[in-house]
């Protein structure tokens, strides 16, 4: 199935009349073409077949003087499945950003046709290579130079044509860690600095990681926010759930998930948002001053 045949036919005539083929493939497909019936010279017919099964090609010509002659052959079309495939990481789903990521993967063809495995890392860079013919699983590694999520997919195509079904998986790269902390001016009693009968300061800390290759993948760190209106407000992380990392310039950004205690009491849910500048922190209580590291919950 999907191999391109080639049939050649060769047409001899006594008198070496011009003559003119007609041919049918036998599944549907038919067609006709001139013939020459001088001596070393033939026609090649070409067919792709779609569906297995045994058909009869049939050829008749005629010359110009009511001549004819007809043949017949069967044609035996074998099925070809496609390969398959699949598709790991060998040791998580979580890698550091530089380092190499391991890949696995596995394909096989029924028919024992050679095939060639595509891989596409999500980043814009791709691999193709031979699948071992003893159906053995197949190393792969790749380095990606930026955090963040990445979708793997890969595919195989036999000697034949027929493509495997994609296969894909996400993994996710990430800086070692990250960490700041820093505090936060607040207006209270007014819209704009003059009107302001004071300042509220709240202070605000945070680390988080990802430990490389541990299964299952679940980030470790903290995260701390607390301040006084009178009324103390104190939120402390107890578990984090997710982790995703961002490197934009050399300022790490993240985003993680989890639950914590308001003033030690209860379980909240809570998704924030983290940058980390490797800087300094300043308190903003202007807006000349900058906060280095930011913080959103």
């Amino acid at each position: 199935v999907n191999d391109n045949i080639a049939i050649t036919v060769i047409c001899t005539d006594d008198e070496s009349d011009s003559v003119d083929l007609a041919y049918d493939f036998g599944d549907g497909n038919s067609g006709s073409t001139p013939c020459s019936t001088l001596p070393g010279e033939s026609v090649t017919l070409f067919h792709t077949y779609s569906t297995p099964g045994t058909y009869e090609f049939e050829v008749f010509i005629v010359d110009g003087h009511g001549g004819s002659a007809e043949s017949q052959i069967a044609e035996d079309v074998i099925a070809n499945n496609p390969p398959e495939i699949q598709l790991s990481t060998l040791l998580s789903d979580v890698y550091l950003v530089g380092s190499e990521t391991a890949f696995d993967a596995y394909c096989y063809d029924n028919e024992s046709d050679i095939v060639i495995l595509t891989v596409n890392f999500g980043d814009g860079n791709t691999d193709t290579i031979p699948c071992p013919a003893d159906r053995a699983s197949t190393g792969i590694s790749h380095i990606y130079y930026s955090t963040g999520q990445y979708q793997v997919t890969a595919y195989a195509v036999d000697e034949h044509g027929a493509v495997s079904n994609e296969v894909a998986l996400w993994i996710l790269i990430h800086d070692p860690f990250i960490k700041g902390k820093g505090n936060i001016s607040t207006i209270r009693g007014g819209r704009f600095l003059d009107e302001a009968e004071h300042f509220i300061d709240a202070k605000f800390e945070f680390a988080a990681k990802y430990k490389q290759c541990v299964i299952p993948n679940v980030p470790t760190g903290y995260i701390s926010f607390e301040f006084d209106d009178g009324t103390a407000f104190i939120f402390e992380s107890q578990t984090l759930e997710w982790l995703i990392f961002d490197t934009d310039d050399e300022i790490k950004k993240a985003m993680f998930k989890g639950y914590g205690t308001v003033n030690g009491e209860g379980s909240y849910y809570f998704i924030a948002a983290l940058q980390d500048t490797g800087k300094p922190s300043k308190s903003l209580k202007s807006s000349q001053e900058a906060v280095t590291d930011t913080f959103r919950i």
